[in-house]
Parts: C-alpha cells; structure tokens; sequence
C-alpha cells in the first residue's frame, strides 16, 4: 500500500508556479549601466533596435535594445551566450575578429572591448526589461527657440504706437493737422510780439550813449538850424 502511495505520488502532475530568475547582482547591473548600456546606445541602436526596424534599417535582424532582443540573437545566430565569452557574434564582431566587423566605421578602444569580454564571462547581467530602450536625441526644433537664436526686435517707443499698428482714420490726422497749424500760429504770435518789444525797448532814453559813443537829445526833436 505504502509502496503504491509512493508511486502516485512520483506521477501526480505539479501544478505550482516556476520559480522565477534570481535578481542580478547589484555590481554586475552597475557594471552593466555604466561600461555596457552606453556603449549599446551610442554605437549599436542606430541599426539594431526597434527604432531601427520600424525605419527599416535593422541590419542582421538583431535587436540589441532589449535583454530578450540580445538573447535571441539575428539572422547569423546567438548575439553571446552568458558565461561564455567565445561563443557567440557579439563579441567576436566588435573584436573584429572575422568577416563581420562592428562597429562597421572603426573599432571600439581595446578598454571598451575587454569591458564586454568581462561582463560576458560574468554572466551578461542586463536589468532591461521588454521595454524599448531609445538613445538620447536632439530637438531641432526645440533648439531652434532658444533666446539666442531669436531674431532682434526693435524696442516699442513710449508715446508712439507699435510697429505695424494700423494707420489713424482720416479724421483723426486731420485734427492732428489742424492742431499742429493753431501751435505753429500761436509760436509764431509770440515771436512777433517779442521782436516788437524788443525794438521798442532798443530807443535810446535821454543821457544814454548811442552806439556810436554820442549822447542822446534830451529833447524830444533837436531843431535844424535854419540857412
């Protein structure tokens, strides 16, 4: 009985949950964050990313913009193998070590390469989760308003209306005209009555010396002697 109890037992299906990846460390995903994620944005999405392929330019069907991306590998296999440094494409390309070379403009410095050559053996920690990961843009736009990029503008004049105002009515100018005209007139009133007094006030009182250095008649008429 004991014996079939056993049995049943080896044979009765698990229906628990899968225990799920153990988290990886935090040195290897600061590792990861500040050696490798960089160098993945900066030199591989522009052709291997999602972004890439929805602009169809995703080269070798490899995505390297997410843990599972990475992990399926492209159309010539596995991008790397965790543990295992000399297997897979990634790093042999970035070695240039063979007929496909990336990136395809230069290599990668000696430092950069070992640090992917290290974080493979280390087990190719990566947090990155499904979502898309985008590098770093620039707003051209954005751009295009900051202060010292905007064309000059001519400061407004108190007392005058601003440029591109709409011309007064006619009506309006001729009162302005008009009271332009009763201000020259009123200018010109006051300058005659000045002029005048002035002229009156340049006679020569009795005793007082003419320009010429003679005394003035105290008379009102000096007389003409008569031949």
């Amino acid at each position: 009985m004991l014996r079939i109890a056993l049995v049943a037992t080896l044979f009765v299906p698990s229906f628990g949950t899968a225990a799920e990846p153990p988290a990886p460390d935090a040195k290897a995903v600061e590792f990861f964050e500040t050696k490798i994620r960089p160098v993945l944005v900066e030199q591989c999405y522009k052709c291997h990313s999602e972004e890439a392929a929805k602009e169809k330019k995703l080269k070798g069907g490899l995505k390297l913009d997410t843990k599972a991306g990475l992990l399926a590998g492209g159309d010539t296999g596995a991008a790397l193998v965790p543990g295992k440094p000399d297997a897979g494409t990634l790093l042999k390309s970035m070695k240039y070590d063979g007929e496909l070379q990336m990136p395809p403009k230069g290599k990668l410095p000696d430092a950069v390469v070992k640090d992917f050559e290290k974080w493979i053996a280390d087990g190719a920690a990566d947090p990155r989760t499904g979502d898309i990961a985008k590098a770093a843009g620039i707003d051209i736009e954005k751009g295009k308003q900051f202060w010292s990029l905007q064309k000059p503008k001519e400061p407004a004049i108190p007392g005058e209306p601003p440029a591109g105002s709409p011309a007064p009515p006619p009506a309006s100018r001729n009162r302005e005209d008009r009271d332009r005209r009763v201000r020259r007139r009123e200018v010109g009133r006051k300058g005659t009555e000045t002029g005048r007094a002035g002229r009156q006030a340049g006679a020569h009182p009795p005793g007082v010396l003419r320009s010429d250095g003679s005394a003035a008649d105290s008379g009102s008429r000096r007389s003409v002697p008569r031949r």
